[in-house]
């Protein structure tokens, strides 16, 4: 029976290795995390939850520059099993991912999904729009900004899909025209 325990191990190991969704988080970070606090919460009272590790992701609304570093505003979404946003309308609010130095807007840029880890400082108080509203602020010790292709071909080199058919046909029509 050891045995079969062992085989199931692989294969589940193997599953998670070609399912071709890595984390974005890596597995130390995921571990300080805390499971017990609802997402819900943070968004309710995020001074109460101060200190505490969250994994956060969602879509960027935009970058903001200032000299203490950069908040990257989000739209929260929620994580799938392999951590990335769901596409889906839902979202219990907005944050920040806080870090020190220059982050360059044109990476990250409105729309892009973003996953990240860290611990929650509180509160700051800003707008959205004319609305005044309180972002939950996460000292972000670890960003992933996340391609859509990433998601869908990571087991493969991406360059498989549209260009073999080409390449094939480029080279039937050059023997055709050169050998007959």
């Amino acid at each position: 029976m050891r045995l079969n325990y062992g085989i199931v191990t692989i294969l589940i190991a193997a599953t998670s290795i070609f399912s071709g969704c890595v984390h974005p988080i890596s597995s130390q970070m995921r571990q300080q995390v805390d499971p017990t606090i609802s997402l819900t919460d943070i968004f309710r009272a995020p001074a109460t939850y101060t200190g505490s590790k969250v994994i956060l992701g969602g879509v960027i609304v935009a970058v903001h520059n200032t000299r203490e570093g950069s908040d990257i505003e989000v739209i929260q979404k929620d994580l799938d099993s392999s951590g990335y946003p769901d596409n889906g309308d839902r979202s219990l609010g907005r944050f920040l991912f806080r870090k020190s130095g220059f982050l360059e807007p044109q990476i990250y840029k409105e729309g892009r999904q973003i996953t990240g880890a860290g611990a929650v400082l509180g509160v700051q108080a800003g707008k959205i729009g004319e609305a005044d509203y309180n972002f939950p602020i996460i000292a972000a010790e670890e960003l992933r900004l996340l391609s859509s292709y990433q998601y869908n071909y990571e087991p493969y080199p991406y360059y498989w899909g549209p260009y073999y058919p080409g390449f094939y046909y480029s080279h039937y029509f050059w023997w055709g025209h050169h050998h007959h």
